[in-house]
């Protein structure tokens, strides 16, 4: 039997079929799509981009078309994603990290470039994030705020946006600098910390504290991370603006 034949066979019996590489990540996937529909979302802020990750997966997983500006102050991870987005012109990247205030600020380089952190790194008591939660060197980098850079020309036609944060506990400074701009901002995803693994980092409680006294609403929570007891290291926490326009189906460009 042909796989067409049989992807016909699994549709007419409410089934779907799903390539292996997407498992992983399909919950967390269709969730954000169902989201960024509901905002009718025109663009998204990929605050902490690292190497493109959340980009790609914007793009291959949950099938956003629109535009992102993502933003990376560690200049040799800058360079890497700016290579990697030449061919996509709507995927814009910028120098600098998001935070409360402008200014300029040390940043750790840990020995794993994904936990890169404002904060220092603390002792978790979880051997593998120890391991490679470990500072090499810092980094003096330029730091700007999400009003800032909604409130320059070629922001003012975004108006339903997605802000997804992912500063190894710096997401909170990030949400500081964006006051003005909540009207704007439909819909949001922060990592949340159970276990902390900086020094004075936001517990996930605080955090989903904040989050509802700024006016959104959880509508996910997905496991990041576990450690060797199944506990939850940090969550990916999704979250929808309670006081922005919303609808069930929309124009945006998924594909």
């Amino acid at each position: 039997m042909g796989k067409k034949v049989l992807e016909k066979l699994f549709l007419k019996n409410g089934l779907k079929v799903v390539p292996s590489w997407r498992w992983k990540t399909l919950p967390l996937a269709t969730h954000t799509r169902d989201l960024l529909t509901r905002i009718t979302c025109d663009c998204v802020f990929d605050v902490g981009a690292n190497r493109g990750q959340y980009g790609r997966f914007l793009r291959r997983h949950v099938g956003y078309a629109g535009p992102i500006f993502s933003f990376e102050p560690v200049r040799d991870l800058y360079d890497i994603l700016l290579d990697q987005t030449k061919k996509d012109p709507l995927w814009k990247v910028f120098p600098f990290a998001l935070g409360a205030s402008p200014g300029e600020q040390a940043i750790h380089i840990t020995a794993e470039e994904t936990m890169n952190s404002f904060l220092p790194p603390a002792a978790s008591g979880i051997a593998l994030v120890d391991a490679i939660n470990v500072k090499v060197r810092s980094d003096i980098v330029p730091i700007r705020t999400v009003d800032e850079i909604l409130e320059m020309e070629e922001m003012a036609s975004f108006s339903s946006i997605f802000l997804k944060m992912d500063t190894q506990g710096f997401d909170g400074e990030v949400l500081k600098g964006a006051m003005r701009s909540l009207p704007r901002i439909g819909a949001l995803q922060s990592e949340v910390s159970c276990i902390p693994i900086y020094e004075n980092m936001t517990d996930w409680l605080t955090s989903l504290k904040t989050f509802d006294e700024q006016g959104f609403s959880v509508t996910g929570m997905f496991p990041v991370n576990r450690d060797e007891n199944l506990r939850v290291i940090e969550f990916d926490c999704l979250a929808l603006n309670r006081r922005h326009r919303t609808q069930e189906t929309s124009s945006i460009s998924l594909i």
